[in-house]
């Protein structure tokens, strides 16, 4: 208006909007009409229409160009155009807790009632008329109308009208004429908010499959949702503005996020947030990476770049997260890994450091994949997972170790000490456990080296290599073949290591090859037992006489006497038990014709420190109708020593597979398919083995609890999905 003010100046004629405009701003009134000599009272000389355009639901739509035109035999004259845009009146930017406040509230009103209010008075009619027919139509504001060439209420973009705008004839509006029209757009977006998103004080836990559809609706409404995330974890927030249609759009919306830790104050800066709008990937995604050092509560809002809200502000959002890698631990060799977390799709990739791993199922909670080789690495590496349609991208640092990782200990738990005698195997077993946890670190390979003396390794090389088993221990067999003092070295390849020291004795003798017995009280157990007679030079004595004998009750020999075979051996059976005191039986094997003789010794366990641990098969993730493989679990004391003749009882249930819980209501229960219980007996070793409930083919959930002792319970899921 003030151009064409200063061209007129010049010599040209206003246009019928800069006149109306000016009517609005300097009215002739009857209390100033003495001030303007020949003029006459703008209401008595001109037509008003004023009104205002609204959702379905009652909320003013703002940034709409009303345009009036009179007509002339029925078609309109565009030479005498007016227009307005409706919410003009209303308060602009207004920001919002995410990027901030703006301080462009304060050019507009916080009155509701002028959301989408628009004001087309002081319109003069058609030169050498005395009335007219309008016409009153609706449309969108040219979206190239930003910034300094904004006009109506929004500056940083505009918005697309909703639902279908219709045109309205005015009939005969004469000079004077006072039109109020209210326009609701009935097929206009019908929304009061998404339901499902809180507020910043009482945020919404976010859906279990980690995407959702919310609205933001009311001016300067945010949605707010909380996480607990892990520590060492980077993921993404993407929001997503869709249409009426439900496409993504950019004429809507102009998505935000933002992030807060849980402990942060109410009305506090994000730690991280989006500055601009459709910053993703794609046509209307907004994305904000967020990345967590230790486990907190994360507060996400998502909100409109201006703090506007409105029933066609609808979005999608997604939180794409990796919670947690099972196993932990990989061989140098690689193998199937289950991440699981939310928001994943099926065009996931994954890199284990930095090397891509063959996907092989996605659901929304879990991606199998198959790990790479560990490329000469070995410890503790990351794992990203990427969408490349969107580029999200979520992440663990410490995703899983190949071999030995960062955290892993290991330490003697038995091996020859002082002297031993020369030419006679003997066990060295380590165990090796993760400091941070204090469980055992299963799969872990363990290098056994002589570094100081003489000695025999087990595999008949200087070096020998073994995996821990299930409870994280490894065993090696060494042998004295001198009497200097001899060293051996076990040690991880993350330069973690133990020694055992022992010299050797030229005397002849006999030792148990299976010395001890660990075995839970009550029971009664068949016990395989082996004892190796020696030389005085140390080598092996074939068809020498061995004589059994009980050492105490609670043992009775099968067999009493025995020979050594060409290995120098001598085996026979022992029943064992019932032993129900504290006190250890023992038995002997004796060379035949000497008093020379070694003890094999039983130690009974009591029920209430039996512990139960997974030895295998306890983690599996199948695809239906494939059917789960055996799993093995062991029966071990406060000690980590295997216990025989345990009871243990296994209960099974297996429920159908189920979708991620929705947003809203209650979560349906998995139906259950089959359920069972198996009662067994721990071996010699410890282990019980269970052949888990046949799935017929059916996706589901096996659940199994192992059950040993008075306390000891071990709880793990067996998945077949869809």
């Amino acid at each position: 208006m003030r151009a064409a003010a200063r061209a007129c100046r010049m010599g040209c004629s206003l246009r019928t909007d800069d006149v109306a405009a000016l009517n609005r701003v300097y009215p002739v009134t009857a209390a100033n009409i003495g001030n303007f000599s020949g003029k006459v009272l703008t209401a008595s000389a001109t037509i008003s229409v004023r009104g205002t355009v609204e959702f379905a639901r009652g909320q003013g739509m703002q940034g709409v160009n009303i345009v009036l035109r009179p007509l002339v035999n029925g078609a309109p004259d565009v030479r005498y155009t007016a227009t307005a845009v409706s919410g003009a009146y209303f308060q602009g930017n207004a920001g919002n807790a995410i990027v901030g406040a703006t301080g462009a509230a304060r050019f507009g009103s916080g009155d509701a009632n002028l959301e989408g209010f628009f004001d087309l008075s002081g319109v003069p009619l058609p030169p050498g008329v005395s009335s007219a027919d309008y016409e009153l139509s609706f449309e969108a504001v040219n979206p190239l109308y930003t910034g300094s060439m904004s006009v109506g209420p929004y500056t940083t973009g505009q918005v697309a009208p909703s639902g279908t705008l219709s045109t309205i004839t005015l009939s005969g509006l004469s000079a004077g004429a006072a039109v109020t029209r209210t326009v609701v757009v009935n097929d206009s977006a019908d929304a009061a908010g998404s339901g499902a998103d809180g507020t910043e004080t009482e945020p919404a836990s976010l859906p279990v499959s980690g995407e959702w559809t919310g609205r933001i609706t009311g001016y300067g409404h945010a949605g707010w949702f909380e996480l607990l995330a892990r520590g060492a974890r980077e993921f993404t927030v993407e929001v997503e503005a869709l249409d009426e249609s439900g496409r993504a759009t950019q004429n809507k919306a102009q998505l935000v996020a933002g992030a807060w830790n849980g402990s942060d104050g109410v009305g506090s800066p994000p730690v991280t947030a989006t500055a601009q709008a459709f910053n993703g990937a794609v046509a209307g995604l907004t994305t904000l990476p967020v990345l967590t050092i230790a486990d907190s509560d994360v507060r996400i809002a998502v909100g409109d770049l201006r703090g506007d809200g409105r029933p066609d502000f609808a979005y999608r959002g997604r939180v794409l997260y990796a919670e947690s890698v099972t196993p932990a631990r990989l061989p140098v060799t690689g193998g199937q890994i289950v991440i699981r977390g939310m928001g994943f799709r099926p065009s996931m990739t994954v890199l284990v450091n930095g090397v891509a791993a063959q996907v092989t199922s996605v659901t929304r909670n879990a991606i199998v994949a198959i790990a790479p080789d560990a490329n000469g690495v070995t410890g503790t590496v990351p794992i990203q997972i990427e969408d490349p349609q969107t580029l999200g991208m979520a992440g663990i640092a410490d995703g899983l170790s190949y071999d030995a990782g960062d955290n892993d200990a290991i330490a003697l738990l038995r091996g020859p000490m002082g002297t031993v005698p020369i030419g006679v195997p003997q066990a060295l077993t380590v165990r090796v456990i993760n400091v941070a946890t204090q469980g055992p670190a299963p799969g872990v390979t363990v290098s056994f080296a002589v570094t100081q003396g003489t000695a025999a390794l087990g595999c008949g090389q200087a070096t020998c290599s073994a995996v821990t088993a299930g409870d994280g221990t490894a065993t090696l067999m060494v042998t004295a073949n001198s009497t200097a003092l001899a060293q051996i070295t076990a040690s991880l390849a993350n330069g973690s290591s133990v020694l055992d020291q022992f010299s050797g004795a030229w005397s002849p003798g006999i030792v148990a090859v299976t010395p001890t017995l660990y075995v839970a009280m009550g029971a009664t157990v068949t016990w395989p037992v082996s004892a190796m007679v020696v030389s005085a030079s140390g080598t092996a004595v074939a068809g020498q006489g061995v004589n059994w004998s009980a050492g105490s009750a609670g043992i009775v020999v099968s067999t009493a006497r025995g020979t050594t075979g060409t290995d120098g051996i001598a085996s026979t059976l022992l029943t064992v038990g019932p032993l129900n005191t504290n006190v250890a039986a023992t038995a002997n094997a004796c060379v035949a014709g000497t008093q020379t003789c070694a003890q094999l010794t039983v130690i009974p366990v009591q029920p209430s420190t039996e512990g139960v641990i997974a030895w295998s098969g306890t983690q599996q993730y199948v695809a239906a109708g494939q059917g789960f493989a055996p799993v093995v679990v062991r029966v071990i004391d406060a000690f980590g020593n295997p216990v025989a003749g345990a009871a243990v009882t296994l209960e099974e249930a297996f429920f159908g597979w189920t979708q991620a819980c929705g947003t809203q209501g209650s979560c349906p229960a998995a139906p259950l398919l089959a359920q069972g219980a198996v009662q067994a007996t721990s071996g010699v070793d410890g282990t019980v083995t269970l052949a888990p409930i046949a799935t017929h083919g059916m996706a589901g959930r096996l659940l199994v609890t192992a059950v040993a002792g008075t306390n000891a319970t071990l709880n793990f899921e067996l998945d077949a999905h869809p």
